[in-house]
């Protein structure tokens, strides 16, 4: 992955970091969108690397140093862009385990309902008092361990969506604590 981003980065258009041996994985960093008179940040992108797998072949998700990073980052810029929040979107490829706390968990498989991909015998499906939308074909896959990523989002409150990618054949999206 170090190979590729040096390559993406070898371009005049890539906009893409590596900060090295900074953070864990290969490739987290934010975009800010400035005003058009470039005098202030209006919005942000994010970039996280959620890593591939952990010491235990489970799915891996992005770690602790990645989190203070974005939390320390968030409160940089809304500091540079006097004291107002700097609203953004989220993207990485494996999703956060909160997603199962948007779901309706039920007592047993139903039809489109799918098992927890860690928890053996846990089912859950769309929340139909819920806002969601889109197709759920598969279980969510998000890291085995979770070091606070969404919470932390939550907590600072400029995030307002995040897009992942991991799980194949799904392509829905639900709203949890403000974020979709």
């Amino acid at each position: 992955r170090e190979e590729l981003m040096a390559y993406y980065n070898t371009f005049s258009c890539s906009v893409s970091v590596d900060d090295g041996e900074a953070l864990s994985g290969c490739g987290t960093y934010n975009i800010p969108v400035m005003s058009s008179d470039g005098e202030k940040v209006k919005f942000n992108l994010w970039v996280f690397d959620s890593n591939d797998y952990d010491e235990n072949g489970n799915y891996a998700c992005v770690k602790a140093d990645q989190v203070e990073w974005y939390k320390a980052k968030s409160d940089e810029l809304k500091k540079v862009n006097g004291g107002e929040k700097v609203y953004s979107l989220v993207f990485q490829h494996i999703i956060v385990p909160e997603v199962y706390d948007a779901l309706k968990k039920v007592d047993s498989e139903k039809l489109f309902s799918f098992e927890h991909i860690y928890n053996e015998g846990e089912y859950y499906m769309f929340d139909p008092e819920g806002i969601n939308y889109g197709t759920l074909n598969e279980m969510p896959c998000p890291g085995y361990e979770n070091f606070g990523q969404f919470d932390a989002m939550v907590e600072k409150g400029d995030v307002l969506a995040m897009f992942t990618g991991h799980d194949h054949t799904n392509a829905f999206g639900v709203k949890h604590k403000g974020i979709d």
